[in-house]
C-alpha cells in the first residue's frame, strides 16, 4: 500500500494518482509501506495552542503590544518568541523615533512620511514571510530580538 505525502489517505501500489485528494503519487511514494507521520500541523504547534505561522503572523499584525504578548506567554517555540520579539524591538523602536521626529518641523515630516511608508511595506513583508513559515531576521533587530528573546524565560 501507498500513502498520499499530500492527504495522508491509503492507495493501491499501482495508483498513479491518490483516490482521495487526486494529486499525483510518486515511484516512491509507491514503494513506501510506511504511513505518513501523524497531522504534520500538530507538530508545530505553539504553547499558545495556534499554528506556528498563525502565532508569528498574529506577533507581528499587531506589531509591539502583540510581539510582547508572544514573547512573554509563548514558552514551547523559539521561532514564535523570536518573532514576538523582534516585533517589539521593531516597532517600539520605530514609534519612539516617529513620536520623536514629529517635534521636527519640516524634516521631521518628511522623514516620518518616508519611513512610515518603508515601515507599513516591511509590515506587510514580515507578515507574508511569518505566514508561509519563513524567518526574516533584520538586520540589528534581530540580534537585539535574540538577546530580549533569551532573557525571558
Amino acid at each position: 500500500m501507498a500513502f498520499c505525502s499530500s492527504c495522508g489517505a491509503q492507495n493501491k501500489d499501482n495508483d498513479k494518482f491518490c483516490a482521495s485528494c487526486g494529486k499525483g503519487l510518486s515511484a516512491a511514494q509507491s514503494s513506501d509501506n510506511t504511513p505518513p507521520p501523524a497531522d504534520a500541523a500538530a507538530e508545530s504547534l505553539s504553547s499558545t495552542g495556534l499554528q506556528e505561522n498563525i502565532a508569528c503572523l498574529l506577533a507581528y499584525l499587531f506589531m509591539w503590544i502583540a510581539g510582547l504578548v508572544f514573547m512573554l506567554i509563548e514558552k514551547k517555540s523559539a521561532k514564535v518568541k523570536f518573532a514576538g520579539a523582534q516585533s517589539f524591538v521593531l516597532f517600539l523602536s520605530a514609534h519612539i523615533i516617529f513620536f520623536i521626529l514629529s517635534f521636527v518641523p519640516i524634516i521631521g515630516t518628511i522623514v516620518g512620511v518616508i519611513g512610515g511608508i518603508a515601515m507599513v511595506v516591511l509590515w506587510i513583508l514580515l507578515m507574508v514571510k511569518a505566514y508561509n513559515n519563513q524567518e526574516w531576521r533584520l538586520p540589528v533587530v534581530a540580534d537585539l530580538a535574540d538577546k530580549l528573546a533569551a532573557m525571558v524565560k
